[in-house]
Order: C-alpha cells, then sequence, then structure tokens
C-alpha cells in the first residue's frame, strides 16, 4: 500500500466519521410529538390543548399547555385510562411556567409504553377544587402533513428548518478540503524525502 492510498483511506474514514456524528446528533434533536385536545371531566366550559415532545431514548418529555377558563392547576399527569389514581398515574409532568414548554425526565420503560399505546393515554390537570381531574385529553399522535397541489407549490421558499439539512455535507465538504490540504502537505514532504519532488519530474 502506498503512502498516498493509506492518505486518501485515512481521509475518507475521518469524514464517513465526521458524517455520522453530525447525523446522530441531528437524529436525536427531536423526539416524538404528541397531542391532546383538552375538556371538561365534568360539565363546564374548561377547554385547552397539550403539545409534547417525547424522547424514548432519555424519558425526557417537554409540555406546552394552553388552558381556558380552568382554576389553579395542582398536576399535571399521563394516565393509563382516563381514571386519575395511584394506580393509572404513570408519569407526573412539571407544569409549564410562561411561554416556554417546561421538560420533565421520566422513567424510559414508562415512556416507552405510553409511545406504544398512545391512544390508551390521557393527559389530566388537576386542581384544588377537582383533585381527581379538572379537564382531560386522549393522547394522540398528529398526522404527518399533506402536501399541496402541485400547482400551489411552485418555488417555495426555504425555512431554517428545511435547509438545515444542508449542514452534514457542507461540513463534510470543509472537513474534506481540510484533510486533503493537510493530506497534499504531508505528499509533499514525503516526495521531498525521496528522490524526487513533484516540480522536479
Amino acid at each position: 500500500m502506498t503512502f498516498k492510498t493509506r492518505v486518501l483511506q485515512l481521509s475518507l474514514a475521518v469524514v464517513l466519521a465526521t458524517a455520522a456524528s453530525l447525523g446522530a446528533e441531528r437524529a436525536d434533536a427531536h423526539g416524538i410529538v404528541v397531542t391532546a385536545n383538552l375538556v371538561a371531566v365534568e360539565t363546564g366550559t374548561s377547554t385547552g390543548s397539550a403539545e409534547m415532545e417525547i424522547s424514548d431514548e432519555t424519558g425526557k418529555i417537554c409540555l406546552d399547555l394552553t388552558l381556558v377558563n380552568v382554576d389553579e392547576p395542582q398536576l399535571v399527569v399521563i394516565t393509563k385510562g382516563p381514571g386519575v389514581d395511584a394506580e393509572t398515574v404513570v408519569v407526573e409532568l412539571q407544569m409549564p411556567s410562561g411561554n416556554d414548554p417546561d421538560c420533565t425526565f421520566a422513567d424510559v420503560t414508562a415512556v416507552e409504553g405510553i409511545l406504544a399505546d398512545v391512544a390508551s393515554h390521557y393527559l389530566t390537570v388537576t386542581t384544588q377544587a377537582e383533585p381527581t381531574g379538572a379537564i382531560q385529553g386522549r393522547l394522540e399522535k398528529p398526522l404527518p402533513p399533506s402536501f399541496p397541489p402541485q400547482a400551489e407549490s411552485a418555488s417555495p421558499s426555504l425555512s431554517e428548518n428545511e435547509n438545515s439539512w444542508l449542514v452534514v455535507p457542507s461540513v463534510v465538504l470543509v472537513t474534506l478540503a481540510t484533510i486533503s490540504a493537510v493530506g497534499w502537505t504531508a505528499l509533499r514532504r514525503h516526495s521531498t524525502n525521496g528522490t524526487t519532488t513533484p516540480e522536479g519530474r
């Protein structure tokens, strides 16, 4: 195996490793989205909505919650079935503060159970007056977005999320260029230590 071949193999290995690492980081960046439309457990005008981003690898659950006509919440829980008691509560969530969602790190096994059977689980908000649940909704996975008709999708501009896929190839190209420069320098030095140089041919 020549010195040039070894340099090229090293360059390729580093580029592939860089691409794999960046791809793995991007895959872990977002979890699985689960939503719930909340209605009053008993009769009333209370309504709300919830959106959660759930990671089945880390157990992290980030909750974005909107409540209308609901007294001060006491607990926000995910239950197996509609009831709220010691046997049905799977995860107790952090109540979001302000406009930002709050995140809870739950048991990974519990999270896997939720994602394996989303429709059997409920999000319930309790209050002091209604400790067994003031407002509640069944969890569901939102449907994937449908593509617009061909006539309406002439030349859509790329948003920040849509063009984020360019990050990996861009970094790979920069890495490849850097390694190529280092490899060329090494080849020149190697040739200089031999009998001829590229300029001397």
